[in-house]
């Protein structure tokens, strides 16, 4: 009888040691309706993720799925039932000295998203594969580094740094990206006044590569500035504008590449 009691009572041991951990379920759906091009028919897509997040005392994994779902081509093709991807599958740890190691597929967004975004707002969103390190003290000063972890048609000769610094009133957001072999690097500011109700904004980025087409053998870059403004009339309602300027020299073409064109004025 003893041995049975301390079975059960080593098997409840583990069970408690194992299911120490928090657990959080999310979840989202939306329904978009579109225009045909010619405008003599809508369409009507659907998106849906759930994800799971497990967290203990010093480490989390992020899990979600993604599925999307064009319903006039179901109606063409009964077997035609969607797509689905694992949109997010990493994991974080914390590290000495303020810092967290992330790891696996990430969907990445930075700012206003202009420079490194998600594109939330397209049907299947954007992630990344590789890790990520970051540093955040106490005085509102972020850094984050991050690299490829493996090398794919999507998903190759990447890194970036970004830095964020938050000081009363303004947050300075600047970042040096390296991406399908064109360097992104620039500042962003956020100026909140009026107890927070009016915000400014001003970005400046520049982008730089080598095309070998180029007979001139220079490289070509392109620039984009952006103004914005924002003001908070109440709880549900605000008002805001802006313009997003870009400029082009040798024959260069701006490049969201890892921004999110869905974020321009």
């Amino acid at each position: 009888m003893k041995k049975y009691i301390r079975n059960i009572l080593l098997i409840s041991l583990v069970a408690n040691s194992s299911v120490c951990f928090s657990q959080d379920w999310s979840g989202n759906s939306r329904i978009r309706v579109e225009s045909n091009q010619k405008g003599s028919e809508l369409n009507a897509a659907n998106r849906s993720r759930l994800g799971i997040k497990w967290s203990g005392d010093k480490w989390s994994m992020n899990m979600i799925g993604n599925y999307y779902y064009k319903f006039q081509d179901a109606a063409k093709d009964l077997n035609n039932i969607g797509t689905a991807s694992v949109y997010e599958a990493s994991i974080s740890t914390s590290l000495p000295f303020g810092m967290t190691l992330s790891a696996g597929r990430m969907a990445l967004n930075y700012g206003d998203g202009r420079i490194i975004g998600n594109d939330n707002w397209g049907n299947n969103g954007r992630t990344h594969d590789g890790f990520v390190i970051r540093y955040e003290s106490e005085d509102f000063l972020k850094i984050d580094i991050g690299t490829d972890a493996v090398e794919t048609d999507r998903n190759k000769d990447w890194a970036y740094i970004y830095l964020s610094r938050e000081v009363d009133n303004l947050n300075i957001d600047g970042a040096y990206l390296i991406a399908d072999a064109k360097n992104t690097m620039g500042i962003a500011l956020d100026f909140n006044t009026m107890d927070s109700k009016l915000d400014l904004g001003f970005d400046y980025w520049n982008q730089t590569w080598y095309e070998t087409a180029n007979v001139e053998n220079k490289d070509e870059t392109a620039s984009l500035m952006a103004i914005s403004i924002d003001y908070t009339l109440n709880e549900k309602i605000s008002v805001g504008g802006g313009m997003d300027m870009f400029s082009e020299t040798n024959g260069g073409t701006w490049n969201a590449s890892w921004g999110d064109y869905h974020q321009f004025n």
